[in-house]
């Protein structure tokens, strides 16, 4: 199995570019893109501290402290 020490410096960086590619293309190909990717992380980061109807739920972390 090869490792970093098996390669260039610039063979390495043309690695990592490669990898980068790949994920960009993974996201774009995605039917909502970039942005419904990042409304949907945010839509959910914001609603996981909700009820179904609405009310908060106090997380342990977020009780009183003495």
């Amino acid at each position: 199995m090869a490792d970093k020490s098996s390669f260039t410096p610039d063979e390495w960086k043309l690695i990592l570019e490669g990898v980068m590619m790949a994920s960009v293309a993974v996201t774009a190909a995605e039917p909502s893109g970039l942005w419904g990717l990042l409304k949907g992380g945010l839509r959910g980061r914001h609603d996981s501290g909700r009820r179904q109807d609405g009310r908060r739920v106090e997380r342990p972390d977020q009780g009183c402290r003495r």
